[in-house]
């Protein structure tokens, strides 16, 4: 009874968040920054080089492909390419979970789950790392399944894709090297070796890119470290944070994976798969080392995968291939709480939305589509939605707000543009503006923001 019970929430859970998915595209401050960046690109725009951003492009080449059919397509369809990625996840976790000997039922439930946790933790928006996650798991399940060295090379490529799609994929090489080096230890050294020469093709390939559109080897690998836009403050990520903030995603992510508390009750088992089996218990260890600059719901999709294998390897132990919520309400408190979490959004969905759309209309009226702007505390969303174009494309890009010095905006700000800044921000903006300057205020949602108009040059 209970094991039809969690199948029907898992199955309601995904409806719901499908729902508030597409039937209401409100499109994220992230979404409208990447889909900025690939209305660029494939318009003709080299990536790094002319379009200045932190993040490596594979994921946004991925979803940004409905651009090579439409000059501005609906959001929708670039979310539908990562919600296949989530589809394809979901079968290669199913494979691991069978690889380590899990029932094919509770195979099948933890993937749903997973795919459930995905959509819960901002995978109703367009996001970087459902496509780095996918390549992990698919590393994954290579090495578990590596009978040759040439496995080992596709492993290293897997490795590389997944960084190329978002740097933080690059947490794998050390369990994995770990594993291999000091537990497996079978022709270490040369499995080594392949498996580097393997992550250095796709790498070499794109340094090979960048160096035809103008970058020097040093500038390439600075671009894929994330460190080619010349930002005045923070390193890109989390700049805000505090302590607050960060702690809100750790308790969310404690709160709906509760499974876990299986390996707090039964520390023996736990403590017996990381001996007989370590390199589980290290992904998912290093897995939490995306957390370091910031705790956002989209980098906890790096650990659910590996949080889950590790737990299914304890879970297996424990209950001898049984259906642990059959004995455990672990996942139906955490099932009823992700679909009361999606149904309570979906009714405050509709007037975000609406919300979102009346701010469109209203900025377009006072800036005309297609102008330079810079967002200061106005959501990047509206770079795609009122499809700007940035003020300084190859230096600024469509960076968020904080990360430039007022100083600097304003000097790499072209005659003819735009910056529209919170109320809070204009106040950093307006003891160094000139003559050359003009502003005014406009009215969004009952809050006044500041219009400063670049004059000179134009």
């Amino acid at each position: 009874m209970k094991e039809k019970i969690g199948f029907g929430l898992v199955w309601v859970g995904i409806t719901v968040y499908f729902a508030n998915a597409f039937l209401f595209p409100l499109l994220g401050p992230d979404s409208g920054y990447y889909l900025a960046m690939m209305r660029d690109f494939y318009s003709g725009k080299a990536y790094f080089t002319d379009i200045a951003t932190i993040y490596n492009p594979l994921s946004q080449l991925w979803f940004g492909l409905p651009f090579t059919v439409y000059t501005h397509p609906d959001p929708r369809l670039s979310l539908l390419f990562n919600v296949l990625v989530f589809i394809g996840s979901s079968l290669l976790l199913y494979r691991l979970l069978r690889h380590i000997n899990t029932s094919s039922t509770f195979s099948l439930f933890l993937s749903l789950f997973f795919f459930l946790l995905n959509l819960f933790f901002d995978g109703s928006h367009i996001l970087l790392e459902p496509l780095s996650v996918f390549f992990l798991l698919l590393a994954t399940l290579c090495y578990l399944k590596a009978s040759s060295f040439k496995d080992f090379f596709t492993i290293g490529v897997l490795i590389s894709f997944s960084f190329l799609s978002k740097q933080y994929g690059l947490f794998f090489v050390a369990p994995l090297c770990i594993d291999i080096f000091f537990i497996q230890k079978k022709h270490r050294i040369k499995r080594l070796l392949v498996l580097g020469v393997g992550f250095l093709v796709p790498i070499l390939v794109f340094l090979f890119y960048l160096y035809k559109h103008g970058a020097s080897i040093t500038q390439g690998m600075y671009y894929m470290l994330g460190k080619g836009v010349p930002i005045d403050v923070g390193n890109g990520t989390g700049n805000s944070y505090d302590f607050f903030s960060y702690s809100i995603g750790i308790v969310v992510f404690l709160f709906v994976s509760n499974y876990g508390l299986t390996m707090l009750r039964h520390p023996r088992f736990t403590l017996s798969v990381i001996r007989t089996k370590p390199f589980f218990a290290l992904l998912f260890i290093f897995s939490v080392s995306v957390l370091i600059n910031a705790s956002y719901l989209h980098y906890f999709q790096y650990i659910i995968p590996f949080s889950l294998l590790f737990y299914a390897q304890v879970q297996n132990e424990v209950e001898k291939q049984q259906l642990p919520h059959t004995k455990s309400y672990s996942f139906l408190i955490s099932l009823v709480f992700l679909t009361g979490a999606g149904i309570y959004s979906l009714t405050k969905k509709p007037l975000k939305f609406q919300n979102q759309e009346t701010e469109r209309q209203v900025i377009l009226s006072a800036i005309p589509r297609g102008s330079a702007v810079f967002l200061e505390g106005v959501s990047p969303a509206y770079y795609y939605l009122c499809d700007f174009n940035s003020i300084n494309l190859s230096t600024v890009g469509y960076t968020f707000s904080g990360y430039f010095l007022p100083n600097s905006i304003l000097k790499y700000a072209k005659g003819g543009s735009f910056i529209l800044a919170s109320q809070e921000q204009f106040q950093k903006y307006k003891p160094i503006l000139d003559s050359r300057y003009t502003y005014k205020t406009i009215m969004l949602q009952n809050q006044v923001y500041y219009l400063i108009t670049v004059n000179f040059g134009v």
